[in-house]
């Protein structure tokens, strides 16, 4: 791929993760708002219909219900989709910057992933698989099977990179931040996995399974901090690239 085909992509991989994500957060915004519906619903029919009973015809509360459900398959559907879009936007951007950094030929960004088919004789064969969920499972294993993430270099890889490429202080610097804060988000979610593990498997004593359970209960929005910190970094990657072809 030239620079300008790779500038192209990831230009058109960011606008496609800003408008799913316009729409994820309307899809859930929806969904929370029916959820209100449905609940403050159900406290009117307590007060005003207190002897009903469940076979009492609820028109209302069914309709409000079935367009709640679908809502929520709606939104949890968008987050999957959004979730896979961001992290092909960060592996793209982190790839483009890492063999410009480095000097070496471009390589395709849309991963490889492989399916076994029967060939012409009914034999098994390895063959390219279009679907983009095999492509992230064979690209980034378990860091992606368990926590949604691509597999990306380290933070010491990509800043030795771009150091030995000459890039500027400011711009290493912004980076590094990116790529730190996507580690820690990493580490925190690795931990939270272990701990539930650890619960499941009753390995821990009772004071450390107390320690552990209020530990889960602090970070149970820790995955809603994924998608962010990927677009931050996969936009300091992207708007980077620039500086980085440019140093010598």
């Amino acid at each position: 791929m030239s620079d300008e085909h790779l500038d192209q992509v990831l230009a058109d991989l960011e606008i496609a993760v800003e408008s799913l994500r316009s729409d994820c957060a309307a899809v859930v915004s929806l969904a929370d708002r029916l959820d209100d519906e449905v609940e403050s619903l159900l406290e009117r029919q307590a007060v005003e219909h207190p002897a009903s009973t469940s076979a009492t015809p609820r028109p209302r509360q069914t309709h409000l219900s079935l367009r709640l459900r679908l809502a929520e398959a709606a939104a949890r559907q968008h987050r999957e989709a959004l979730c896979g879009l961001v992290a092909w936007w960060a592996d793209a951007a982190v790839v483009t910057v890492m063999v410009t950094a480095q000097g070496r030929a471009k390589q395709r960004i849309q991963g490889v992933g492989l399916a076994v088919k029967p060939g012409p004789g009914g034999e098994p064969m390895l063959v390219e698989d279009v679907w983009p969920e095999p492509r992230r499972c064979r690209l980034w294993g378990a860091v992606w099977q368990e926590h949604r993430m691509p597999l990306l270099p380290s933070t010491a890889q990509l800043t030795e990179a771009l150091t030995v490429r000459g890039v500027a202080n400011e711009t290493i610097d912004a980076i590094r931040e990116a790529s730190s804060a996507v580690e820690t988000q990493l580490a925190a979610m690795q931990r939270f996995t272990e701990l539930e593990r650890q619960l499941n498997d009753g390995e821990l004593s009772d004071d450390d399974e107390k320690a552990a359970e209020a530990e889960i209960l602090a970070t149970l929005d820790l995955t809603e901090k994924t998608g962010e910190l990927l677009i931050a970094y996969a936009r300091t990657l992207t708007q980077s690239l620039p500086t980085v072809r440019a140093a010598t």
